[in-house]
């Protein structure tokens, strides 16, 4: 399931200040083959925000599909 929507994957550097490397994420949306549209999730299963925003566009070169 490596790079569709649902997939999961880890984050191979920070993204900012709140979600860092080793972070666990789940592609939302599928912009190309390299860049996805991503969410994370605390352990309570609540959306971690960071400056007004709860989902983010990533370049698959900062992640570890698992």
């Amino acid at each position: 399931m490596k790079n569709r929507e649902h997939a999961v994957f880890l984050l191979t550097k920070d993204l900012n200040p709140l979600i860092i490397k080793g972070s666990q994420g789940v592609v939302v949306y599928v912009y190309s083959q390299h860049v996805f549209e991503v969410e994370f999730v605390n352990a309570d299963g609540t959306n971690i925000h960071y400056e007004g925003q709860s989902t983010f566009k990533v370049n698959s070169e900062i992640m570890q599909f698992v």
